[in-house]
Formats: C-alpha cells, structure tokens, sequence
C-alpha cells in the first residue's frame, strides 16, 4: 500500500443493504477526499447516514422487540473493510453488487431519502449490476 496517496484520487467505500436481517446487496461509490469538489456535502452526508444506521441496529439490538430494522444499511470504507468484503464474495458468491458514481447516487438508486432521513416505499431498489 503506498504510504504518500494522491489527493486526486476518491475514497472507495462501499455499503451492504439488508433486507429482513439477511445481506441482499453490496453497493460500491467514490467519496471525494479533502480539497475535492463535493468533499464537505459528501462526508457529512455519510459519516451521518452511517452514524443513523448504526444507531438503528443498535437500538434493535438492545430492545430485540420485533423484528430488524428493514431495509438497513452498514456503511464503510473498501480498506477497511476488505476480510469482510473477501467472507461475503466466499458466503454469498450470488450477491448482487453495484457500482455508482457518487454516494448521493447510490441513495437514489436504493431510494433512500437522506434529506428526510428515510427509505423510500420498496419497488425495485436494485441499481445498475456492475
């Protein structure tokens, strides 16, 4: 791993939708890194929804009343989360996997609201396959 990394190049982040409690995509999106155009919006955008989704499952956890959270997402960065990544491609060689161009893409294509802070009514959630 190259220790100096390009300014120009975007963070790769990725992040795993469950439906009912189980895996059901894998979605990857660029973030831009700092001095990029659309760094600020962007980050504060996903440490937030990153930060809610978490809370959500937690308080799940913690109550264990009624069923997950659905849908539910876990948001991270692709380096950080490789042994994860490399388990799910080994458990679930059938998962759907989508690549967008940006983290508010990835949003509309799994029709979540980041303004409201909400999912959209399921229809058909699945992006480009890639």
């Amino acid at each position: 791993m190259n220790a100096k990394r390009s300014t120009q190049e975007s963070i790769q982040c990725c992040a795993v939708l469950y439906e009912y409690g189980k895996e059901a995509e894998i979605h990857y999106f660029p973030i831009p890194r700092f001095g990029q155009l659309g760094f600020y919006n962007t980050i504060t955008s996903y440490e937030a929804t990153r930060n809610r989704e978490a809370g959500r499952y937690y308080q799940w956890t913690m109550s264990k009343r009624g069923s997950q959270p659905s849908p539910r997402m876990s948001l991270g960065r692709v380096e950080e989360w490789s042994s994860s990544l490399t388990f799910l491609d080994e458990a679930h060689p059938d998962l759907p996997r989508y690549t967008h161009a940006s983290l508010f893409d990835f949003y509309r294509t799994v029709g979540y609201d980041y303004q409201r802070k909400s999912w959209a009514p399921r229809k058909s959630r699945a992006g480009q396959n890639v």
